[in-house]
């Protein structure tokens, strides 16, 4: 009875640390999310979110200029989110959690941004026909210098998803980055060809 009591706290402790942390309260989130990982280990789930928590936590330090504190947070992060994947190391959720860590990360050490496109990678063999997972390692390889690998996953993210408008757009962005005018103004024709020919917003690009 007892036992069943603790999982029910500790139940409706992270419910009441997740509602916080979906509403941007982090600081508030903090103890009923650390409590409930204290109460019930077990639970997956409990370590990512305590893991996103203490990460955006970690970022706060760093901006309020406390980089002892701010490391000290982004390592308590990454070991909870460790935690949550060896309870469950085939949830892409929390692969995608991983590379939101590490990218948020990035604000304090920008080494991690390798290890947040590794995450994305893993993310990807799991759910590989998620367009947005091609479609967000575009954009960390763009940050990475790697326009080629970007590129190559926003064409994966376009033929997985047809309509996928933010894609043509990152891709319009890329080739004007690298002077391929043509291909830049090619790609948004497409979109207007077969997708929507009264987008308003890209018929002005190749005007």
């Amino acid at each position: 009875m007892i036992f069943l009591t603790l999982i029910w706290y500790a139940d409706k402790t992270f419910a009441t640390g997740y509602r916080l942390s979906r509403a941007g309260q982090y600081a508030k989130a903090y103890l009923p999310l650390r409590d409930s990982v204290g109460l019930n280990r077990f639970i997956p789930l409990y370590h990512d979110e305590y893991a996103v928590v203490l990460s955006s936590l970690a970022l706060g330090a760093f901006e309020a200029q406390d980089a002892t504190l701010a490391g000290t947070l982004a390592v308590y992060s990454l070991t909870e989110n460790d935690n949550a994947l060896r309870l469950s190391p085939n949830n892409v959720n929390f692969w995608k959690s991983r590379t939101k860590i590490f990218y948020a990360l990035t604000t304090i050490d920008s080494s991690y941004l390798p290890q947040a496109i590794d995450a994305l990678l893993k993310a990807q063999a799991l759910s590989p026909n998620d367009p947005k997972i091609s479609y967000n390692l575009a954009i960390l390889y763009g940050k990475l210098g790697e326009t080629d690998k970007a590129v190559t996953n926003l064409l994966e993210a376009k033929r997985l998803k047809p309509n996928y408008k933010d894609a043509y757009y990152a891709l319009y962005i890329f080739y004007k980055e690298i002077k391929q005018s043509t291909l830049a103004k090619d790609i948004i024709q497409t979109y207007l060809t077969t997708i929507d020919s009264q987008d308003s917003e890209f018929k002005k690009l190749v005007e």
